[in-house]
């Protein structure tokens, strides 16, 4: 029975302390939060009450949730760990000012406000806010961390969205809308306020995505180093129209300037439209990568860039179309109309680039403060620039150009120039219709550069080059190419013959032939082509000439050596530099007798028909 006794009474104990300490978590949770429909919160406000006063009573870290309504006050936020939030259509007729660390606002509907929301602390988070008719700025924010999301601010006196973070702050755009930011005189400060959609200052890490902008007065997106040296700027899907007006020098696309230390900018899907300045400008940034990007019908140059002497920049997939150059009164000079231009930069590579409708170049590449420039363009196109197509003008020092599979068409100037660079190298790069010449070099003679596969030619497997003709059919073409003179009875005929400059032991023999009347035909792969041609021709098409009777030659015929007529080896057969007069009898040399007129004829006095192996 003890033993009974004592068990009960330690259940007992033991079941009191359980329920105290339920009794006591329960109390203490109630006095925090409330559970309801609406979510965990720790203070509703409904319509009709303060919720300036919900903010004045809260506690650091507590969650405030505002019910549907409007609510026609200005909020101060200052406690710490704040989370302001609803999931109704609440609307504030005011503004909302925040210094507490770590706030969190969202989803609500700001207007009529002299800022939307200002915040001067660190560690702020702002989504799902809609923002209108300010009086200034819709937000301007000011802190180390600053993250924005699923933003809309629509006609604010001044710019939509303003931040300002710290040397080594870090600062997330993602979704933001902005429709008109009006470019304002602000009296006190007598200056203009810029009406830019986004501009940021500051800040070691910028994450900008998903921004659309539609007729701010200004930038459209604009960054600035602040105090930072070295960030890092990412900037993707981003959709820009109609920045720019309010001033002459006024309204870029997107505008970053670099902190002169080691910035890295990538940029990727952007679309530009109707910028009232430069679709893009880039000025201090020492590693630049933009993909895909589009810029339309801007009042400047389509992209430009300022690189730092030691900058590597790539751009590739690039489409600029219609640069203009206009009269700008606040610079009191006309804009540039380039397709792309860069200044500085060790390091450039263009690939996939199209440009049409420059008012200048369509590419212009200058040195800068840099010094040995590499140059690269692969897969371009340009099309009707009033200036030349492609421009480099050389740092002083060791540059070099490499353009690969590029054309330009239409250009008002060259098609390539490159005045003072030492090094080129032309793979597959054409020029049609230029003004000036499909090529400038000054500093080389065009002999000096690597050219292959360029201006109309293609190079053949044993380092001749080919010419089309027009009309489909190739015809070789070298230096060591002459045009022989051979009078037949009553007409003339002119044959293409082609030999090595360094091997001159190939021959063309020709021997009379009663019954050939097969028309000219070109030479298969060997290299040599037999054709007629008539003064007046293009040289590199072969034509028939009147004279197709199939007459044999005369044997009073005299073969002369059109590179020394007085050659005595224009009766020497054993000169195998030469040609074969066939007044001679054949010879015992290696010489083949070939008919001219059909080398294919099996009635070739020496039977069967040849070819000399080295042509």
């Amino acid at each position: 029975m003890k033993y009974k006794l004592r068990y009960l009474l330690i259940i007992f104990v033991l079941t009191g302390i359980l329920c105290g300490i339920s009794i006591n978590t329960v109390s203490a949770s109630a006095s925090q939060t409330s559970l309801s429909e609406d979510g965990i919160y720790d203070k509703k406000v409904s319509e009709g009450e303060s919720i300036q006063q919900a903010l004045d009573q809260a506690e650091n870290g507590d969650i405030i949730y505002v019910s549907g309504g409007t609510y026609n006050e200005n909020l101060e936020i200052t406690k710490n760990h704040i989370i302001l939030e609803t999931n109704e259509d609440v609307t504030i007729v005011g503004e909302v000012e925040i210094s507490g660390e770590s706030v969190t606002v969202d989803g609500f509907s700001i207007v009529e406000g002299f800022t939307g929301v200002s915040a001067d602390s660190d560690n702020i988070n702002l989504k799902n806010i809609y923002i209108s008719d300010t009086t200034t700025h819709g937000m301007e924010l000011s802190g180390e961390n600053i993250q924005i999301q699923n933003i809309e601010v629509e006609d604010p006196e001044g710019s939509a969205v303003r931040i300002s973070s710290t040397r080594d702050g870090t600062v997330d755009v993602d979704e933001l809308t902005v429709l008109g930011a009006t470019g304002t005189w602000n009296n006190p400060a007598h200056d203009w306020v810029n009406g830019r959609a986004l501009r940021i200052h500051g800040g070691e890490d910028i994450n900008i995505n998903n921004v659309e902008s539609i007729g701010a007065d200004g930038d459209g997106i604009a960054i600035f180093s602040g105090d930072a040296r070295g960030q890092n700027i990412d900037i993707e899907d981003v959709y820009i129209a109609e920045a720019g007006g309010y001033s002459d020098s006024d309204g870029v696309g997107v505008y970053v300037a670099g902190s002169n230390g080691e910035d890295t900018l990538t940029m990727s899907d952007i679309l530009i439209e109707d910028a009232y300045g430069h679709g893009v400008e880039i000025r201090s940034a020492n590693n630049v990568d933009i993909q895909t990007l589009d810029i339309d019908d801007p009042n400047d140059s389509g992209l430009r860039i300022v690189g730092e002497r030691d900058s590597t920049i790539s751009v590739s997939d690039t489409n600029v179309i219609n640069p203009t150059a206009t009269w700008a009164t606040d610079i009191d000079r006309y804009t540039d109309g380039r397709g792309l231009w860069i200044s500085g930069g060790d390091s450039i590579d263009l690939s996939s680039i199209y440009v049409e409708d420059a008012d200048s170049q369509g590419i212009r590449v200058t040195d800068g403060d840099s010094r040995d420039q590499d140059l690269q363009i692969h897969d371009s196109e340009i099309l009707k620039t009033e200036d030349s197509g492609v421009y480099m003008t050389g740092s002083g020092g060791t540059d070099s150009v490499l353009i690969n599979d590029t054309t330009v068409t239409d250009a008002g100037g060259y098609g390539f120039s490159f005045p003072s660079v030492e090094n080129v190298v032309l793979n597959r790069v054409d020029s049609v219709n230029d003004g000036s010449g499909e090529l400038n070099l000054e500093v080389i003679d065009r002999e000096e550069a690597q050219i292959t596969d360029s201006f109309g030619q293609m190079s053949t497997s044993n380092g001749e080059t080919e010419s089309d003709n027009g009309d489909g059919s190739i015809i070789p073409v070298s230096f060591g190419q002459i045009v022989t003179l051979l009078i037949l009875g009553g007409g003339v005929r002119y044959v293409y013959r082609s030999f090595s400059s360094t091997d001159n032991s190939s021959n063309i023999s020709t021997s009379a032939n009663s019954n050939n009347s097969s028309s000219p035909q070109q030479s298969s792969s060997s290299g040599t082509a037999t054709g007629g041609y008539t003064p007046g021709d293009n040289p590199g098409k072969p034509s028939i000439s009147d004279n197709q009777s199939g007459a044999a030659y005369s044997g009073s015929t005299q073969i002369v050596d059109p590179v020394d007529p007085d050659s005595s080896s224009n009766s020497d057969n054993s000169d195998t530099g030469g040609l074969v007069d066939p007044s001679q009898p054949e010879s015992s040399s290696s010489n083949t007798i070939v008919d001219l007129v059909d080398p294919d004829d099996d009635d070739v006095a020496n039977g069967a028909d040849q070819k000399d192996g080295n042509q």
